[in-house]
């Protein structure tokens, strides 16, 4: 009668320590979809961001094209700030010319434009017949980066560890219909 209750005691601990693992197994995959979770839901946010930071650039390039050229947007980074709906260089808050890198400035993002006038890479090409040379600059290429940093960021050196990058060509001139 003994060894019937040693193999009972035993088939108890078997069981618990299956129970034990399956628990930890359950648990670290839940764990690891909340992380992943929170990794899209802060990528989506970069993105929306960066999208609204082109977005900004377009109407504000709609509205005013001279508002692209060297002398109004010259070549540098700028940080972008989440109250910014226009590019405002009255508003110092909202539209800051940076030699460094920018400080959060959509919620826990940081948004920061670079500006390169005649790039190669948007097909820059001379100022259209019948325009006034010099007003205009040509092709304009803007890149937005919207970063952001989580538990996975370890690097010192580079605090906001993940970005969303997004570029696009700004054409300098209106192009009128055909009759």
């Amino acid at each position: 009668m003994k060894s019937e209750v040693g193999q009972t005691l035993i088939e108890v601990l078997v069981a618990l320590t299956a129970a034990v693992i399956i628990i930890a197994a359950i648990v670290s995959a839940s764990l690891n979809a909340l992380t992943s979770s929170e990794f899209t839901r802060a990528q989506n946010t970069a993105t929306q961001a960066t999208q609204q930071g082109l977005e900004i650039i377009r109407n504000m390039r709609n509205e005013n094209i001279t508002s692209l050229s060297v002398a109004n947007l010259p070549n540098d980074y700028y940080c972008l700030a989440k109250s910014c709906s226009a590019l405002n260089k009255n508003i110092s808050s909202c539209w800051q010319r940076t030699t460094s890198s920018c400080s959060q400035n959509v919620d826990t993002f940081v948004r920061q434009v670079t500006v390169l006038h005649g790039s190669a890479d948007c097909n820059a090409t001379p100022t259209p017949v019948g325009l006034p040379q010099g007003v205009l600059t040509g092709n304009v290429k803007i890149t937005v980066t919207t970063s952001w940093y989580d538990s996975k960021c370890t690097d010192s050196s580079n605090t906001y560890c993940h970005s969303v990058v997004s570029s696009s060509c700004f054409s300098d001139f209106t192009v009128a219909p055909t009759p």
